[in-house]
């Protein structure tokens, strides 16, 4: 099951892990009320079920209406359709840092994939730098254990702070 980053960030504010306000636009007629809504500076984010979003230039930070409509025309007219945009809030990042939750299609158990180095280029950080991607097996009956988030917490370096509310997600 493959779902778009709007979607997991329902779940996650359904289970109380702070995400910034959004809105999402299904056409650029939308965008009046979602830039209203959301406000400037924004982040306009292209929802397709694919990585390298980023570097794609299908993830867009604006500064006004006027750059957040042409962007909005740009990214609803590109050939590649793109069925959803999500409008959300700029927010000043400390530290970004990638998560997945997938299927090890080897094993067929569920596996937890964290780098403390962000998720821009994690293609090339797993090819590169493999040992700064932190791989946990997940036993399904009973979900990712504290014990496992303190490790991932240790291995990605955070601090006391940031390892204690990581481990509590």
């Amino acid at each position: 099951m493959k779902l778009y980053e709007y979607q997991v960030k329902e779940l996650f504010a359904q289970a109380k892990i702070p995400v910034p306000n959004s809105y999402l636009i299904k056409s650029a007629t939308e965008a009046s009320k979602a830039f209203e809504v959301v406000g400037f500076p924004c982040v306009i984010k292209s929802q397709v079920l694919s990585g390298g979003r980023g570097k794609a230039g299908l993830i867009q930070f604006v500064t006004d209406e006027n750059q957040a409509f042409n962007e909005v025309i740009r990214l609803f007219s590109l050939p590649q359709r793109i069925p959803y945009l999500l409008i959300e809030e700029a927010v000043d990042i400390a530290q970004e840092v990638y998560a997945s939750f997938t299927i090890d299609p080897a094993s067929g158990q569920a596996l937890s994939i964290v780098s403390a180095t962000g998720g821009v280029d994690i293609e090339t950080l797993a090819v590169n730098e493999p040992e700064k991607i932190i791989q946990t097996k997940i036993d399904m009956r009973i979900g990712l254990q504290p014990y496992q988030a303190n490790h991932i917490a240790y291995e990605c370096g955070f601090s006391v702070e940031v390892a204690k509310k990581f481990s509590q997600l």
